[in-house]
């Protein structure tokens, strides 16, 4: 079994969460890849390989336009705007508010794409979640071309992640972006999460942009039947 990783994941590790109401160092780190890799290594499935560069095609294609966009240059609004710190949520839009337009002022935007604040942006996190995504991509273009099975090691993982919001530790869907590309595909393979609530966020997605039902995951096991 080959394996797909990108060592662009170490770019993402902000600094801190807020959990029980003060802010610690984020649960979801570069060390959790570590144990994967390392266990991976002890078990003899030592094919670990790069990915290839990512293909933007099917994550426009799914993906709120608006949304890659802030993704894409909010660290950059961030420090323009004054921002000391890293990005975190702290104006989320609530019940009566407006919701028929995006803020224009970063930290508004923060809190309209996001989902659940404990999930905090730093500089090199856009970077780190295209790579994420890259490596779904060749795992599912390996296992499509040459069958038997490929594992894809995605961090951050994208399970949680809309079509529009990210959060819980997410921010592009990398299950739902890379089997979009081969519809007929799909149906043959076995996607493995590790997620309670991957089926409700996934419903959302799946619901936004019409397409058939997926399984995704954060760490994604597929495997041709």
């Amino acid at each position: 079994m080959r394996t797909f990783f990108s060592e662009d994941h170490r770019l993402h590790f902000p600094q801190a969460e807020l959990s029980g109401g003060e802010f610690v160092t984020p649960f979801e780190r570069p060390s959790r890849v570590e144990y994967v890799l390392n266990r991976l290594k002890e078990q003899g499935l030592a094919d670990i390989v790069a990915p290839e560069s990512v293909d933007m095609r099917p994550i426009k294609a799914l993906l709120d336009p608006g949304y890659l966009s802030f993704l894409e240059t909010a660290w950059d609004d961030w420090k323009a705007a004054g921002m000391a710190g890293e990005i975190i949520a702290a104006n989320v839009p609530a019940r009566g508010m407006h919701m028929d337009r995006i803020p224009e002022f970063i930290d508004g935007k923060v809190g309209y794409y996001c989902h659940a604040s404990e999930t905090s942006m730093t500089r090199g996190t856009w970077k780190a979640a295209l790579s994420s995504a890259a490596s779904a991509q060749s795992a599912q273009r390996h296992v499509a071309a040459k069958g038997g099975a490929a594992f894809a090691l995605c961090r951050p993982p994208g399970h949680h992640a809309t079509a529009d919001q990210y959060g819980g530790y997410c921010f592009i869907n990398t299950g739902v972006t890379a089997l979009s590309t081969t519809l007929p595909w799909w149906r043959r393979c076995f996607w493995m999460t590790v997620a309670s609530a991957w089926r409700y966020w996934t419903s959302i997605f799946i619901t936004a942009t019409a397409h058939r039902t997926y399984f995704t995951t954060a760490r994604m096991c597929c495997s041709c039947r």
